[in-house]
C-alpha cells in the first residue's frame, strides 16, 4: 500500500478558478513526491529539488495572489478570516524556507538515502497536513466571504 494521493474534487473548491487551479498543482506536486517516495528505490536529494523549488516559488506567489483575489471580493477584506489567512501563509513561507535549509544542510553532510527519504516523507506528511488543514478547511471558508464567489451563498 503507497502513500496517500490527492485527486481534485469540485467540494474542494474555493469557486475561484484561479485559486483552485494553483491548489490543483499543489495537489500534482504532493502526488509526485508521493510517487518518488512510493517508488522503492533509494532516493537522492536530485529526486527532492524539483519539489523544494515548487515549494519556495508556490509560496511566494500563489499566496500572494490567493489574497489579492480575496481580498478584491471580500464584503470585508480585514475579516479576521483574511487575516488568519494571511498568517497562516506567512507561517508557510517561514515552514518552506526552513525545509529548503534543512535539504541544504543534508546536501552539506552527504547525507545517506535513509536520512533523506526520512526528510522527504516528514515534508510529504507536512504538506498533506497543509492541504487538509489550511487549503481545504481555511482557504474554502475564506473564500465564502467573497461577494463573487459560488461559495458566498448569494
Amino acid at each position: 500500500m503507497g502513500l496517500p494521493r490527492f485527486v481534485w474534487q469540485d467540494a474542494y473548491s474555493t469557486g475561484i478558478p484561479e485559486v483552485d487551479m494553483q491548489h490543483r498543482m499543489l495537489f500534482q506536486e504532493v502526488n509526485r513526491l508521493a510517487d518518488v517516495l512510493d517508488a522503492g528505490s533509494a532516493i537522492s536529494l536530485r529526486d527532492l529539488n524539483g519539489s523544494l523549488a515548487f515549494l519556495r516559488y508556490y509560496a511566494e506567489w500563489h499566496f500572494g495572489r490567493e489574497e489579492q483575489l480575496f481580498e478584491e471580493r471580500a464584503d470585508n477584506p480585514k475579516h479576521p478570516l483574511l487575516c488568519a489567512n494571511r498568517r497562516a501563509h506567512a507561517f508557510f513561507i517561514r515552514l518552506a524556507t526552513k525545509w529548503y535549509r534543512r535539504y541544504l544542510d543534508l546536501r552539506r553532510q552527504n547525507a545517506s538515502s535513509v536520512e533523506i527519504r526520512k526528510f522527504a516523507l516528514d515534508l510529504y506528511y507536512e504538506l498533506v497536513d497543509w492541504i487538509e488543514n489550511h487549503v481545504l478547511q481555511v482557504d474554502r471558508r475564506a473564500a465564502a466571504l467573497c461577494k463573487t464567489c459560488p461559495l458566498h451563498g448569494a
